[in-house]
C-alpha cells in the first residue's frame, strides 16, 4: 500500500506542478487555459480519486465478509482498515491500532457454535468481499456510461470500475500469494478439505478468545489436535500447528513445544513463507530457554524474518518477544529488558490481550 500512495503522490505532484506553471503563465499573459491544462486537472482528478476508490474498495471488501458472515450465522470480533481497527469486547466496541503488512484490510468474526469445527458454512463469508467489489464497481460503470458526471464524481465512478474489478478478480481467482490463500481458493478448499476447514474455524475462535483476554493455556485443548496426516503446503494447517506450539509453550510444556517445533521445522521449505516465519519466531525463542543458542543465533540471523518480526512489532506482543531474544543473544540485556517493561507498559493497547498476557510470562521466563 505504501508503494501505491508514492506512485500516485509522485503523480499528482507532476500533474500539480504542470497546472502550477500553466497558471502561473495565463496570470502574466492573460491568456486562456489551454486544453491541456484542463486535461491535466481531469488527470489530477482521477489520480486523487484513485486513491479514495482504492480505500472504498478495501472498506466495501471487508464489510462484504462481515454482511456475509453474519448472514452465515458467523459473530463480529474485529474490523480493520489500514491498521485502524475496531474491536469488541465485553460488549462494547473499541478502537485500536493492528496492522498485518501486505494487507489492506481484515475482517474477523467467530464462526457459529451450534455445527461442527469441519463443516462450518464457508463459501458465503469468503465470497463476500469479492461480491461487495463487483457489485461497487458495476454500479460506478452503469452511472459513468449513463450519466454526463462532473468533476471529481466523474473520475470517482471510473476510479471505482477501474479498480474494482482486477481487485474481484485477483481475490476471486483461486490462488496462494506467498503460499497465503486468497478469498478464491478458500471458497474452494475449504469446501473440500475438512482439515483446511479445522484449521481456519480453530484460528477464528482462538483469535476471539485471545481479544477477550484468554490465554491460549485456558481455551479447549481439543482445538489444538494435530491432523493425522499433516499438508505442510496448506497454510491453514500449518497455521493451527504452529499455534499448538504456541499452546504447548503457554501450558509451560516447553520441551513438548521445541519437539514439535523441531519437527515442523524439518519441513519449512514447503511453508508458506508468513507460516514459516511464524514457527521460525517460536523455535527461535524455544532454543534460546533451551540452552540451544547456537540453534537459536542462525534462526535470528535470517534478515528476511527480522524484518517481518520488525514490521508487526508495533502492533503484535510475539513479536517484541521475538526482538527480546534477538537482543539476549547479542549480550544486549539492558534493551531487552526494555522491550520487555515496554510491553508491560503498553499491554492495554494491544489487540490480543490474552496473547500479551501470555507474552509477558515468556519473556520473564526467557529474561
Amino acid at each position: 500500500m505504501k508503494k501505491l500512495f508514492l506512485l500516485l503522490a509522485s503523480i499528482l505532484g507532476g500533474m500539480l506542478i504542470g497546472i502550477g506553471g500553466v497558471m502561473v503563465v495565463r496570470h502574466f499573459t492573460g491568456e486562456p487555459m489551454p486544453d491541456v491544462s484542463r486535461a491535466l486537472v481531469n488527470g489530477a482528478w482521477l489520480v486523487a480519486m484513485m486513491g479514495v476508490a482504492f480505500f472504498v474498495h478495501i472498506f466495501a471488501h471487508e464489510g462484504g465478509h462481515l454482511l456475509c458472515g453474519l448472514l452465515s450465522g458467523y459473530r463480529f470480533v474485529s474490523f480493520r482498515t489500514g491498521s485502524i481497527t475496531l474491536v469488541k469486547t465485553d460488549g462494547k466496541y473499541r478502537l485500536k491500532r493492528y496492522k498485518i503488512a501486505g494487507t489492506g484490510g481484515q475482517c474477523l468474526m467467530a464462526p457459529p457454535t451450534n455445527v461442527p469445527l469441519d463443516k462450518l458454512p464457508t463459501m458465503l463469508y469468503n465470497a463476500g468481499g469479492v461480491i461487495m467489489n463487483v457489485l461497487i464497481a458495476t454500479v460506478a460503470l452503469v452511472l459513468w456510461l449513463r450519466y454526463d458526471l462532473k468533476q471529481p464524481w466523474d473520475a470517482l465512478a471510473f476510479a471505482l470500475m477501474f479498480l474494482g474489478y482486477p481487485m474481484a478478480l485477483l481475490n476471486g481467482i483461486p490462488m496462494r500469494v506467498g503460499g497465503i490463500p486468497n478469498d478464491g481458493y478458500n471458497m474452494l478448499n475449504l469446501h473440500r478439505d475438512p482439515n483446511a476447514t479445522r484449521g481456519f474455524a480453530v484460528q477464528l475462535l482462538a483469535n476471539e478468545q485471545s481479544q477477550r483476554g484468554v490465554r491460549m493455556r485456558d481455551m479447549p485443548q481439543e482445538w489444538f489436535a494435530m491432523p493425522s496426516a499433516m499438508n505442510y503446503a496448506d497454510a491453514l494447517q500449518t497455521g493451527l500447528a504452529v499455534m499448538r506450539v504456541s499452546w504447548l509453550m503457554d501450558c509451560e510444556r516447553t520441551d513438548e513445544a521445541l519437539a514439535l517445533a523441531r519437527e515442523m521445522w524439518q519441513h519449512h521449505d514447503e511453508m508458506a513463507m508468513l507460516i514459516k516465519w511464524e514457527l521460525q519466531g517460536e523455535f527461535m525463542y524455544l532454543n534460546y530457554v533451551t540452552g540451544h543458542l547456537d540453534e537459536a543465533r542462525f534462526l535470528a540471523a535470517d534478515e528476511r524474518f527480522v524484518r517481518y518480526t520488525r514490521a508487526h512489532a508495533k502492533v503484535m506482543s510475539a513479536k517484541q518477544r521475538w526482538l527480546m531474544v534477538m537482543a539476549l543473544l547479542k549480550d544486549q540485556h539492558d534493551q531487552a529488558t526494555h522491550i520487555a517493561h515496554t510491553v508491560e507498559a503498553r499491554r492495554s493497547q494491544y489487540v490480543l490481550q490474552g496473547e500479551v498476557t501470555s507474552d509477558i510470562d515468556l519473556m520473564n521466563q526467557a529474561i
